[in-house]
């Protein structure tokens, strides 16, 4: 069965993100014959950067071996849940006009999967919530950036001003579907 990858980006479980989230999960479940796991990014920290080693290009393997839960040549447990996954849902706060150091560093150490190419095309969406003017229009530009970084297929990114968030969480369930 075809699985869903949504990646709760903020520390706050319970949060306004953690809401929007829930709408897209809501949505999701209303697909047939298509499942998700919900994962709050935090539980897998430390993430430690990419450290342009290059490992994860010159082994056949093309994994990384810094030991974290994107590495461990490939056995990081966040990084099997990417390499497993038929599609990638991404729900961040936006603190400072960009995506969090969590989703940067998740994307960062994606790397090993431009080089497989394993995920060419996965489908992915995010969402962007934010408490200020403009703020998550810009870190959803970013994540545009970054799918086409990685040539994942990006179908859709949802910018929240938290003002917004019930009709958001409409907006929300229907990203999922």
């Amino acid at each position: 069965m075809p699985n869903v990858l949504c990646i709760q980006a903020s520390p706050r479980q319970k949060g306004y993100t953690a809401k929007l989230l829930d709408s897209v999960t809501d949505g999701i479940k209303t697909v047939e014959n298509v499942d998700y796991e919900l994962v709050h990014i935090t539980k897998y920290f430390p993430i430690s950067p990419c450290l342009s080693c290059w490992h994860c290009y010159v082994n056949e393997e093309h994994r990384c071996i810094i030991n974290d839960s994107m590495g461990k040549k490939g056995e990081g447990e966040l990084f099997k849940k990417g390499a497993n996954t038929n599609g990638l849902f991404i729900a961040q706060p936006v603190y400072y006009g960009r995506p969090p150091s969590s989703v940067s560093l998740f994307f960062e150490r994606f790397y090993p999967f431009m080089w497989s190419r394993e995920l060419y095309g996965l489908p992915f969406a995010s969402l962007s919530q934010a408490g200020n003017n403009g703020f998550m229009r810009s870190a959803n530009m970013a994540m545009a950036r970054w799918a086409s970084t990685f040539n994942l297929k990006y179908v859709g990114g949802l910018p929240v001003h938290l003002i917004y968030l019930e009709d958001a969480k409409k907006k929300a369930y229907n990203l999922g579907r």
